[in-house]
C-alpha cells in the first residue's frame, strides 16, 4: 500500500472537517439520553454480555448512519451546512439520527471539496466522529469490564446523578448545540 502525502488543500479541508465534527461528536456523547440506558445495563443482570450488545449496536448504527449520509452528500454534491433542531426527551433517537445524519453531510461536503483526499479523509473523520460520540457509551462498560463488580456503585452514583438533574444536563446540552450553531453560522459569514 502506497501513502501519498495530502496536498495543503486537502490538509486544510481536514483540519476544517475536524473542528466541524468535533462539536457534532461532543454534543451526542454528553447526552444523557443514551448514557442512562449504558448505565442501567452495566448494573443490570449479565452485565457483560448485556452491555457488549449495547456498545455494539449503538456503534454500529452510528457507523449506518454517518457513512450513509456520507454517501448521500458524495452523491448528490451537498455544499452546505445543516441546520441543526433541538427534540423532546421523546425525540432522543431522532436527535442522535440528526446529528449523525448532519456529521455525515459534513464529511461527505468536506471530501468531495478535497478532491484527491476523498478515500482516506472520509473513512478517518468517520471513525473520529464514531470514537467521540460513542465514549460516553463505551466508556461504562470498559469500566465494569476492567474494574467488575466493584465499579457498579460508581456507575450507580452517576446513574442517580443523570436521573436527579436530567433537566438541567439537557439544558447544558442544548445551549451547547446552540453555540456550536451559532459559532458555524458566524464563521460562515
Amino acid at each position: 500500500m502506497v501513502v501519498t502525502p495530502l496536498s495543503e488543500h486537502a490538509c486544510r479541508v481536514a483540519g476544517e472537517l475536524s473542528w466541524s465534527l468535533l462539536p457534532l461528536a461532543v454534543l451526542i456523547a454528553l447526552s444523557p439520553i443514551h448514557l442512562i440506558p449504558a448505565v442501567m445495563v452495566v448494573l443490570g443482570p449479565r452485565a457483560g454480555a448485556s452491555s457488549a450488545a449495547y456498545v455494539t449496536a449503538w456503534v454500529a448504527g452510528l457507523l449506518l448512519v454517518t457513512t450513509a449520509s456520507v454517501v448521500v452528500a458524495l452523491v448528490i454534491g451537498l455544499r452546505g451546512g445543516v441546520v441543526l433542531a433541538a427534540g423532546h426527551e421523546w425525540q432522543a433517537t431522532a436527535k442522535v439520527l440528526l446529528v449523525a445524519t448532519a456529521a455525515g453531510a459534513t464529511i461527505g461536503s468536506a471530501a468531495a471539496a478535497g478532491g484527491e483526499a476523498v478515500g482516506g479523509l472520509g473513512d478517518g473523520a468517520v471513525a473520529l466522529f464514531v470514537v467521540v460520540a460513542s465514549a460516553t457509551v463505551v466508556l461504562p462498560m470498559l469500566g465494569h469490564l476492567i474494574v467488575g463488580e466493584g465499579f457498579n456503585g460508581r456507575l450507580a452514583k452517576v446513574r442517580d446523578q443523570l436521573l436527579g438533574n436530567h433537566a438541567a444536563a439537557m439544558a447544558v446540552m442544548f445551549t451547547g448545540l446552540g453555540a456550536v450553531v451559532l459559532v458555524e453560522g458566524l464563521l460562515a459569514l
